[in-house]
């Protein structure tokens, strides 16, 4: 999921930088986050990740940043390229500092019970 958000992000750059409208990409991007951002939140409840509330609370300051760029957007035709980079920067950053220590928190606890974390979209 990671990274068809950061293709979806790119192809929006694209979009920008040739001057066509952007809505439907901006579009499949916030469903393509919400849905991310549900299927991790599920994999930290299914794993009793201790730390969910700060990684929920990044989630909803990422969707935010997210709502601003669309409510910025739509106030003109095309998009900001440097809006969409300071996006992948904020998604970036979430996935080194949020994401990465879920998994190792997660790879951690399964070792001590000798069972592999089931990511989100595979079977328990």
């Amino acid at each position: 999921q990671h990274w068809d958000l950061f293709k979806q992000m790119d192809a929006l750059v694209a979009a920008i930088q040739c001057h066509q409208p952007c809505g439907d990409l901006m579009d499949a991007i916030i469903s393509a986050m919400k849905l991310h951002f549900i299927d991790e939140d599920e994999f930290m409840v299914s794993n009793q990740y201790p730390y969910i509330d700060a990684h929920r609370a990044d989630h909803s300051r990422m969707v935010r940043r997210l709502t601003t760029l669309v409510d910025d957007a739509s106030r003109s035709s095309f998009g900001s390229v440097a809006s969409i980079h300071t996006l992948e920067d904020t998604f970036l950053e979430h996935i080194t500092y949020h994401d990465m220590p879920c998994m190792e928190w997660c790879k951690k606890k399964a070792s001590s019970l000798s069972v592999e974390p089931s990511l989100p979209g595979q079977a328990s």
